[in-house]
């Protein structure tokens, strides 16, 4: 493993680890920020896996399985989170849509039986905040 190879998968570990982080706190700004360094980190580290030639010096590979260890850990890890925090976002989306159909259905023109509009009941107001 070349040095290129550890910097890049160690770099990779470090940001996968901070998007983490980010997510368990539900942090989503601080996630996505994550994301793109993510992003960045994972294109270094094909590059160097591509670019690996040299054969595992023996003293290597203990570093190498230990990065490698820590790299899956994260990652699965990074998954889990990932589904939670589209989990929790889907919930808040079906909150707002069913708070929405609910004013709807509130303001819709209705009739008594003689025909006659019936006023419809005032719009509660909706509290929206955008903070994670």
């Amino acid at each position: 493993m070349t040095d290129d190879l550890v910097v890049a998968a160690t770099r990779l570990a470090d940001v996968i680890a901070a998007e983490n982080a980010a997510l368990a706190e539900f942090n989503l700004p601080a996630a996505i920020a994550a994301g793109a360094g993510k992003q960045r980190a994972s294109e270094a580290f094909e590059v160097a896996l591509r670019t690996q030639s040299a054969s595992v010096e023996p003293g290597r590979r203990q570093q190498m399985e230990t990065i490698g260890r820590r790299l899956t850990a994260l990652a699965n890890e990074n998954q889990r989170l990932l589904e939670r925090a589209i989990a929790a976002q889907q919930r808040v989306i079906e909150i707002i849509a069913r708070a929405g159909r609910r004013e709807l259905v509130a303001r819709a023109s209705r009739y008594s039986a003689f025909g006659a509009p019936i006023s419809a009941a005032r719009p509660q107001p909706i509290a929206i905040s955008a903070r994670a």
